[in-house]
């Protein structure tokens, strides 16, 4: 089965139980965090502590802007 038609399909095709089974397996491989299949996750990566800050931003620092110069 490679489209949704013949999954569909498919699914018509079992029983009750059958049903209520595959409906468990969907509800929980949605619910996992794609993290725990692969065991890493962003979430993962202790923070950073780079110091103090010697002067904090102001209204003239827009960082995003800088970042984003010359890009189209």
């Amino acid at each position: 089965m490679r489209t949704l038609d013949e999954i569909e399909r498919a699914v018509d095709g079992l029983t009750d139980q059958q049903k209520r089974e595959l409906h468990r397996y969907l509800e929980d491989s949605l619910q996992s965090p794609a993290s725990a299949k692969n065991g890493h996750s962003v979430l993962d990566i202790p923070a950073v502590h780079l110091g103090a800050i010697l002067q904090p931003p102001g209204p003239g620092d827009d960082v995003l802007g800088e970042m984003l110069e010359g890009r189209p």
